[in-house]
């Protein structure tokens, strides 16, 4: 027999954004809240769901990978971030084609 359990739920906006914050317990939901609400307060992650590839891809690269792999697999991200901002924004590589016309 499954035992359900209680979840706790508090949503609120800020700068126009929308928050959902989702808990076990009253204690860990007025935990969660508060941590978030000073991350938004103090510019710690300005990741939202407006937040484009291009600056998720930078913000991940400098606050989760950037001290846990080596400077070359570091580089070869950046790389291939530069890569895919430049086909986003329409431009196009000159080095090398993605589809042959022959």
């Amino acid at each position: 027999m499954s035992q359900t359990t209680q979840k706790y739920r508090k949503t609120f906006t800020v700068n126009g954004e929308r928050y959902d914050i989702r808990a076990n317990s009253k204690t860990d939901l007025a935990v969660k809240v508060q941590l978030k609400k000073w991350t938004l307060d103090h510019g710690d992650s300005q990741i939202t769901s407006r937040t484009t590839v291009a600056a998720w891809a930078e913000e991940y690269l400098q606050t989760c990978r950037r001290d846990n792999i080596s400077d070359a697999y570091y580089q070869g991200l950046v790389t291939l971030k530069n890569i895919i901002n430049r086909r986003a924004s329409g431009g196009t590589s000159h080095r090398k084609r993605w589809h042959s016309t022959e």
